[in-house]
């Protein structure tokens, strides 16, 4: 009896863990550093999250601005070192954003929030990207 209930713990664990993540999304690639985008909720709030991956065989230091419009104002649209997020990344090394995330750089953005219901999120873009060879 025990085995058929840790069964069912197992598959009803995969079954959430699938239903829950979106399928990463080519967003741009600079210089072999690839930007993905992943839609996801979490907590009832609905995520686009980030990532950020080197594909060079070359350690990298990777700086970019999150532009998020909504439907009454624009987060990040000014040039501000406020809004600049930068990593560093050896060769294939990635980061992501997700659910459970304590990556230090920007890789979250909210697009839905039930307890705001006026914050009306239209688009975002990945600005002013520079990518910096450090090996």
């Amino acid at each position: 009896m025990k085995t058929v209930r840790l069964y069912f713990y197992i598959l009803l664990l995969t079954t959430t863990t699938t239903f829950c993540h979106s399928q990463w999304h080519e967003y741009k690639k600079i210089d072999g550093v690839q930007f993905s985008v992943q839609d996801m909720s979490c907590d009832q709030m609905t995520h686009k999250f980030i990532k950020v991956e080197n594909t060079t065989n070359t350690k990298v230091k990777v700086t970019y601005q999150l532009e998020i419009r909504f439907q009454s104002n624009c987060v990040g649209c000014e040039d501000s070192p406020e809004y600049k997020s930068e990593i560093t990344l050896s060769p294939g090394e990635k980061a992501e954003g997700g659910c459970n995330s304590n990556v230090p750089a920007r890789l979250d953005i909210l697009v839905a929030n039930p307890y705001l219901p006026n914050l009306q999120f239209v688009s975002f873009s990945i600005k002013n990207v520079a990518i910096e060879m450090l090996d």
